[in-house]
């Protein structure tokens, strides 16, 4: 990268930096009129026509200060609950919160056993696991209750950088790099490439390790294959869909970054999963509630609950594949917004 690059890079890390901390609604115009002020700034600091010098981007950088600052300059007063300058945080409160609450649900179980005041039994069973779901939802919420209470005080306030721990002035140096956490990487890319062959061979040629699998005390472990309960797979859909995901996978791994063709590719597969989603829960609604169903599952209740819920985790898996294509097409059609600077 030459010296003219990494002073363009720099200030695009700027502005990326500065839109970060921005509301979406007005996170491109912001950003267009940053460029333009820099771009400007820039060029009269220059004063000429030689190349521009990281050490004058730099200098410019640091006037403008710190990319929160500059963000909340450009917001003015706030009307959110929770701003953007303090909103990562937030997320990963929430996080926090979430496997916490998990967490403690679970352990005040385990002390009730081990207190006496429970049966081991009553824990593992479906009833006893989905009342430490409960509480630990319950746990969540009033944690999450809190949470907001405190942001949002924080935010209305305007108590200024609350969790900024950091006492040195700002430096462009200490801008994050450009946002590259969407660009495949080898080792990803590799075992998405060896999962997709395995899953489908096994599913091609060894479909009986397919299925509900019961652990029961005292005898072997049982297992109920799918084609026992009656499912029925468009497997020749599925083999289209796992030979293009391989050679989306294979492109990347050649390329080594994303393109126009992959990123079709990529919203080609999602339309393609939608469609066999669908095929399977259509069929999955007739399954579940036939004989075979429940006799090779061997109990009313468990096959009404695993009917249940693997109609719900359909449904849920589609609407997700529908909103990840209507992403994926939104930013193909979208015009790039590339800052492009005559230095």
């Amino acid at each position: 990268m030459t010296k003219q690059q990494e002073s363009y890079e720099l200030v695009e890390r700027y502005i990326a930096e500065v839109g970060r901390h921005l509301p979406r609604n007005n996170r491109e115009d912001v950003q267009k009129e940053l460029h333009t002020l820099l771009l400007d700034t820039i060029e009269e600091r220059k004063g000429g026509d030689g190349p521009i010098s990281a050490g004058i981007v730099e200098e410019v950088l640091e006037e403008f200060g710190d990319p929160t600052r500059v963000a909340r300059n450009y917001s003015g007063k706030p009307n959110y609950l929770i701003g953007p300058s303090i909103y990562p945080v937030f997320v990963n409160v929430l996080k926090i919160i979430l496997c916490g609450s998990l967490g403690l649900s679970l352990l005040i179980s385990v002390a009730q056993v081990m207190a006496g005041k429970r049966q081991f039994q009553d824990l593992t069973s479906l009833a006893g696991l989905g009342g430490v779901v409960d509480h630990a939802i319950t746990l969540f919420i009033s944690f999450f209750i809190v949470a907001i209470i405190i942001f949002g005080l924080i935010e209305r306030f305007g108590i200024e950088d609350p969790f900024d721990m950091e006492k040195e002035p700002w430096t462009p140096s200490k801008l994050p790099p450009l946002e590259e956490s969407d660009q495949p990487t080898f080792a990803g890319t590799s075992i998405k490439i060896y999962a997709t062959v395995l899953i489908m061979l096994l599913f091609n040629f060894s479909p009986d390790w397919f299925g509900v699998y019961f652990f029961e005390s005292g005898e072997k472990t049982r297992i109920v294959q799918l084609e026992e309960m009656g499912f029925h797979f468009p497997l020749l859909l599925m083999n289209i869909w796992w030979g293009l995901a391989l050679l989306k996978n294979f492109i990347l791994l050649r390329q080594k970054q994303w393109s126009r063709l992959t990123r079709w590719i990529e919203f080609g597969l999602g339309l393609l999963a939608i469609v066999i989603l669908g095929l399977i829960l259509v069929d999955s609604q007739t399954v579940t509630t036939s004989p075979q169903f429940v006799t090779a599952i061997g109990h009313d209740v468990v096959a009404h609950v695993l009917g249940r819920t693997l109609l719900i985790s359909l449904g849920i898996a589609i609407l997700v594949n529908v909103g990840q294509a209507g992403f994926r097409l939104y930013r193909l059609l979208k015009p790039r917004n590339v800052l492009a600077m005559s230095f």
